[in-house]
């Protein structure tokens, strides 16, 4: 999968997950926080798409179990092997 694919897949995931995202300027990568019970995403803007897809898939695999979730294998393999953005 292309990385642009990669990051729509990603995106859908966390809308089917009913956890709200966005993207935004700051001094900041990005990560999962909780605003009125309810799971957020906030990601740089300025990051380059694989440093996106690192972000989310990061937060995805720390944050959530997600075993009983059926996910695209290729998308799966992302979350499963996220490494930390710097």
């Amino acid at each position: 999968m292309k990385e642009e694919e990669i990051l729509e897949g990603l995106e859908t995931l966390l809308v089917e997950l009913a956890i709200d995202f966005r993207y935004d300027n700051g001094e900041f990568v990005g990560g999962m926080y909780r605003y009125f019970d309810k799971e957020q995403l906030l990601v740089n803007k300025k990051l380059s798409d694989e440093q996106k897809i690192q972000v989310i898939a990061q937060e995805l695999h720390d944050k959530l179990d997600l075993q009983s979730t059926y996910i695209l294998p290729a998308l799966r393999e992302v979350i499963e092997n996220a490494s930390r953005v710097e």
